[in-house]
């Protein structure tokens, strides 16, 4: 039992890079992190750094530890309305809609 805890908490301190196996200096498309959206409710006036690269840890938001040296940056936007947004969690999104869904993941080839 005590393995499988060690084993665990190992598990949990690699980055989304190390467990994927993903070199981010060589991402050409964004990760996908999530199929469908991601239903946020946000406050009003305040600003959010969304997650571009798809491998944060806190999604749909932007840890600022995974996009290091990947060519993927976080979009930093300010809530308008307090509201539930429906957030991109596929990152294919335009970028006319911004952080907010467009039906992109739709398209994807799954």
């Amino acid at each position: 039992m005590a393995q499988q805890t060690d084993d665990k908490k190992q598990q949990e301190q690699l980055t989304v890079c190390q467990r994927l196996n993903i070199d981010r200096t060589k991402l050409e498309k964004p990760h996908i992190a999530n199929p469908f959206p991601y239903s946020r409710k946000l406050e009003p006036g305040k600003e959010y750094l969304f997650c571009t690269c798809g491998l944060s840890t806190q999604q749909p938001f932007c840890d600022q530890k995974e996009c290091i040296e990947c060519k993927f940056q976080p979009l930093k936007f300010i809530a308008k309305n307090q509201t539930m947004s429906l957030l991109c969690g596929c990152k294919r999104n335009s970028q006319k809609a911004g952080p907010y869904c467009d039906g992109s993941h739709s398209n994807l080839d799954w």
